[in-house]
C-alpha cells in the first residue's frame, strides 16, 4: 500500500529550483521526507540524478547506515516491480558509490583523496579520543611549563589572575575552553583575534559584545516584573481591592516605559534602572478572609518583582568609565591568554602531525583548507566538487557549527542546491559547539515555501507529529509553551514550533500524562535516600500498569508487557539504584548504560 504524505510532506521531497530547508518537528517523518527525496531524484522519468551525484549528510554513522540501507530496500521493491528498468539498475549499481555520511567521513574521504594538496601523509589515521586526549596533555604541559621558564610578565599576571594556590587548573581550563570554541569557527585564528580585539574596540559601549548578555538579561526581568504586575493587577479587580490599582498601574507603565527605552547610553540606562522602584501601595482593611487572601496573594508578588529589580540594578557594575577601565586592564591578559592558546595549538598540531594523527576538528578544518581560500571563496577544488555534486543534503542541520557550515556552503553551487533538514527544538549538542542559531537564521530569512509560486531560498514546517497520542502532544506542548521563548533557547514556542497530533490512536481513557510527586519532607519512605524512594515509587506505579493497561500490538489490543516500558534518566548516576530496587520489586529490567561489569550483581556476588 502506497504511503500517503501530507501536503507539505509532498513539497519536501518534490519542490526543485533552489535550496530548501525543511524544520521538522519530532514524529514528523523527517527521515522518511528524506529518503523520498533522493529516490525521486534519483529515479526521475525526465532528469534522473545519479545517486552518486549527492552528498547526503548525517549525524551518526548508524544514521548513515539506515538512510543506505532504506535506499537499497526502495531500490529493490521498486526492480521488484519492474526488473527490466535500466534506471532502477543503473542506481542500484551507482548506490555503493554514494556519498551517504557523516561530515567527518566525507571529510576523511576528501582528505585521502586530495592528501598530497593538504600537506598530509596519504595514510593518515583518526586519532582515538583517549590518544587525542592524551597528546593534547602533553602539548599543553610543554607550553605551560615553557611559558613558566620564560616569564612573560603579561603571562604570570593571566596565571594569577586563573591559577589557584595549589594548581593552575583553571587556567589550563580557559585554553582548552577558548581552543575548542575557536575549532567550531572556520577561521579559528580571526575569531581567536576578534576576541581579543573586543577589550580594545574604539565604540560606544552599549554596542560592545559586553553589554549584549547584559541587554538580554534585563529584558528578561523587566519583562517577567510586567507579567508579575498584570496578575496582580488581575487580583486587584476583585472586590475590596480596588484601591490597590492606582499603585499597581503606575508600576506597570513605568516597568513598560523602562522596557521600552533600553536602547539609550550605558550611563543613561545604568541611572534609570537603578531609579526603580514600586509604588506604595494604600493602606486597605480586608472585608473577609478572601480579600485577607488576595491582599496577600498580591504583596507576594510585589515582593518577587523587588527581588527582580533588585537583580537588575546588580548587572550594571559600574559606571562607563569603571567598565572601561576594567576592559583596559583586561586586555593584556585577554592577549595573553590568546598567545597561550595559539602556542598550544600548534603543538598540539606538531604532536599529531607526527604520529600522523588527525582529530575531528582538523578533518574539518583541513577540508577547509583545501575548499577555501584566505578570503573565504571556493577554491578551484571546491568549485569542482560542487560541479560534481547535484545537490547536498544535510540531515540534523541544528546540530552544526559554522566551521561545518561554511564547508557545506562551500560545496554548494552557490547556496543554490542545499537541502537541510532539522529542528532547533532537539537541539542538544551546545556543549560539543552545536550552533542552532545558523538553522534559525537561515529559516528566519527563507521565504515560506509556495507551491503555487516557489521562491528559493524556502522553507517548510512539518509540524505534525505522527508517533504521539494526542495526550503526548498536548502535554509537551503545554510545558514548552511555558518554558521556551526567543530570548532563551532561541526559540519561540508559537504555531510554527508547537506539535500537531496526527497520530491515529483510540481515544482511551487513563492516558493522560500523569506527574509523579514524591514528598520527601513527609517522610513517606522512611529514612532512605531520595533515588531509592523515588525508584520504590517508579515500581508501584509499574506494577499498577502492569496489572490494567492494554496495548496495541500487531495482532489488536494485549496486555501491558515489562518490555513497553521505558524509563528515561536525566544520566546513568541512579542507574544502579533503580535496577536494584525495581529487583527487589519483581521488576525485571535492562539497561544500555555501561556500568562496570565487576559491579553486575552477578559478578559482585561471585567475587563476594
Amino acid at each position: 500500500m502506497e504511503r500517503q504524505w501530507t501536503d507539505k510532506q509532498r513539497f519536501s521531497f518534490e519542490a526543485r529550483g533552489g535550496s530548501l530547508l525543511v524544520s521538522a518537528a519530532a514524529g514528523s517523518g523527517k527521515t522518511a521526507v528524506l529518503v523520498e527525496r533522493i529516490l525521486r531524484l534519483i529515479t526521475d522519468p525526465v532528469a534522473p540524478v545519479d545517486v552518486d551525484r549527492l552528498l547526503v549528510v548525517t549525524f551518526t554513522r548508524a544514521a548513515a547506515a539506515e538512510m543506505r540501507q532504506r535506499l537499497a530496500a526502495a531500490l529493490a521493491e521498486k526492480m521488484a516491480a519492474e526488473p527490466d528498468n535500466a534506471l532502477y539498475q543503473r542506481q542500484q549499481m551507482l548506490l555503493p558509490r554514494a556519498a551517504i555520511s557523516t561530515v567527518h567521513g566525507f571529510c576523511t574521504s576528501l582528505l585521502r583523496e586530495h592528501a598530497a594538496e593538504a600537506g598530509l601523509p596519504p595514510h593518515f589515521r583518526v586519532a582515538e579520543d583517549t590518544e587525542a586526549a592524551l597528546l593534547s596533555a602533553d602539548a599543553l604541559d610543554a607550553v605551560l611549563e615553557e611559558s613558566y621558564r620564560q616569564r612573560e610578565a603579561a603571562f604570570l599576571a593571566l596565571a594569577a589572575q586563573l591559577g589557584g594556590r595549589r594548581d593552575d587548573r583553571a587556567l589550563r581550563e580557559a585554553v582548552l575552553q577558548a581552543y575548542t570554541f575557536m575549532q567550531a569557527q572556520p577561521f579559528p585564528e580571526r575569531w581567536l583575534q576578534a576576541q581579543q580585539e573586543a577589550y580594545t574596540a574604539v565604540m560606544p559601549l552599549e554596542k560592545t559584545r559586553w553589554m549584549q548578555p547584559l541587554l538580554t538579561e534585563l529584558r528578561f526581568i523587566l519583562e517577567d516584573s510586567i507579567r508579575l504586575t498584570d496578575r496582580a493587577l488581575r487580583i486587584a479587580a476583585h472586590d475590596g481591592l480596588e484601591g490597590y490599582q492606582p499603585a499597581l498601574l503606575a508600576d506597570r507603565q513605568r516597568l513598560g516605559q523602562a522596557l521600552d527605552r533600553l536602547e539609550q547610553p550605558y550611563d543613561e540606562l545604568r541611572e534609570q534602572i537603578g531609579a526603580l522602584s514600586l509604588t506604595r501601595l494604600a493602606p486597605l482593611r480586608a472585608k473577609d478572609a478572601a480579600v485577607e487572601e488576595d491582599k496577600q496573594r498580591i504583596k507576594t508578588l510585589r515582593e518577587q518583582i523587588k527581588k527582580e529589580l533588585g537583580r537588575a540594578q546588580d548587572l550594571f557594575c559600574g559606571s562607563e568609565s569603571d567598565c572601561r577601565a576594567d576592559l583596559a586592564a583586561l586586555a593584556p591578559l585577554a592577549q595573553a591568554l590568546g598567545t597561550l592558546v595559539t602556542r598550544y595549538r600548534e603543538a598540539y598540531t606538531t604532536r599529531k602531525r607526527q604520529k600522523k594523527l588527525l582529530d575531528y576538528d582538523d578533518l574539518e578544518h583541513e577540508s577547509l583548507r583545501l575548499l577555501l581560500d584566505a578570503q573565504g571563496e571556493p577554491t578551484p577544488l571546491a568549485r569542482a566538487l560542487s560541479a560534481r555534486f547535484a545537490e547536498i543534503m544535510v540531515d540534523e542541520y541544528q546540530d552544526t557549527n559554522a566551521a561545518q557550515d561554511a564547508l557545506f556552503r562551500a560545496l554548494s553551487q552557490q547556496e543554490q542546491n542545499l537541502f537541510m533538514v532539522g529542528d532547533v527544538k532537539q537541539s542538544i549538542y551546545g556543549f560539543r559547539q552545536a550552533m542552532p542559531a545558523i538553522f534559525t537564521a537561515r529559516r528566519d530569512a527563507y521565504t515560506p515555501y509556495d507551491p503555487a509560486a516557489p521562491e528559493y531560498p524556502a522553507a517548510i514546517t512539518l509540524e505534525n507529529n505522527f508517533r504521539s497520542r494526542r495526550e503526548v502532544t498536548d502535554a509537551v506542548n503545554f510545558l514548552f509553551r511555558q518554558l521556551m521563548h526567543q530570548g532563551l533557547g532561541g526559540v519561540a514556542y508559537d504555531g510554527r514550533e508547537a506539535l500537531v497530533c496526527s497520530a491515529a490512536y483510540d481515544d482511551v481513557p487513563g492516558s493522560e500524562t500523569e506527574w509523579l510527586l514524591l514528598d520527601m519532607a513527609r517522610g513517606e519512605e522512611g529514612q532512605d535516600d531520595a533515588a531509592a524512594a523515588e525508584a520504590r515509587l517508579i515500581g508501584r506505579r509499574i506494577t499498577e500498569l502492569m496489572a490494567s493497561m492494554t496495548v496495541r500490538g500487531e495482532s489488536g489490543l494485549r496486555p501491558l508487557r515489562y518490555g513497553d516500558i521505558c524509563i528515561l534518566l536525566r544520566s546513568r548516576g541512579k542507574t544502579g539504584v533503580l535496577m536494584r530496587e525495581l529487583d527487589r520489586m519483581g521488576i525485571p529490567t535492562a539497561s544500555d548504560g555501561s556500568g562496570s561489569l565487576l559491579t553486575a550483581p552477578e559478578v559482585s556476588t561471585v567475587l563476594s
